[in-house]
C-alpha cells in the first residue's frame, strides 16, 4: 500500500502544471475574509474598472478590488491564488 502512495505522489510531483503552459492569465479571486461581511477599504489597491473574474488579463501579479462581499481581490494569474497561501479558518 505504501508503495502505491509513494508512486502516486511522485507522479503528481513530476507531472507538469498544465495551467502554467496552456492557460492564458486570467483575473482570479484571492482569499477573502473568513466570514463574508462586506468589502473593506484596502489602502494602495485600486478599484476594479471592468475587470471580471476569469476574464483575460495581461500583467500577471496585478490586483484590483472588485468591492466583493467576501472582501476578495482579483489577481491576474495563471494559477488560482485563492487555493494557495490562504489563512487557516478555525
Amino acid at each position: 500500500m505504501t508503495r502505491f502512495l509513494i508512486a502516486g505522489a511522485s507522479l503528481m510531483l513530476l507531472t507538469p502544471n498544465a495551467c502554467e503552459k496552456d492557460e492564458p492569465p486570467r483575473w482570479r479571486y484571492t482569499c477573502g475574509a473568513p466570514v463574508c461581511m462586506g468589502p473593506t477599504v484596502k489602502p494602495g489597491v485600486t478599484l476594479c474598472t471592468g475587470q471580471v473574474a476569469f476574464g483575460r488579463c495581461e500583467a500577471i501579479g496585478t490586483t484590483c478590488d472588485p468591492q466583493d462581499h467576501c472582501d476578495r481581490l482579483l489577481m491576474c494569474s495563471v494559477e488560482d491564488p485563492g487555493l494557495v497561501n490562504c489563512p487557516d479558518v478555525p
